[in-house]
């Protein structure tokens, strides 16, 4: 897939921290295509016509493909939960420093 990965050197993450929306729209495509293939896999594998070495490897593509799809969407949980909790200590912060003790 050429072109999905993005680097540093071309900005992938604005001084904010905040990732860019064009790698947003990207890893949602990849989620989305990962998701189609799976479902295409899986369709394949309940061909009764293929034989056992084939339906092997078709299932190994598959659970690769579930493997590379899990990694994406915790990767995403993980970006998720750090934004959130920077977001409550920025809020903690900014409340205690308004009401000093």
């Amino acid at each position: 897939m050429e072109g999905a990965r993005r680097d540093g050197a071309d900005g992938g993450i604005d001084s904010g921290g905040e990732k860019d929306p064009d790698e947003n729209e990207l890893r949602d495509e990849l989620i989305h295509q990962l998701r189609k293939r799976i479902l295409e896999l899986g369709e394949m594998l309940a061909n009764r016509r293929i034989d056992g070495k084939t339906r092997e490897k078709w299932s190994q593509l598959q659970v690769y493909t579930a493997q590379a799809l899990n990694q994406i969407l915790r990767d995403r949980q993980n970006r998720d939960w750090e934004k959130r909790l920077k977001d409550i200590e920025k809020a903690r912060k900014t409340s205690i420093g308004a009401h000093p003790s």
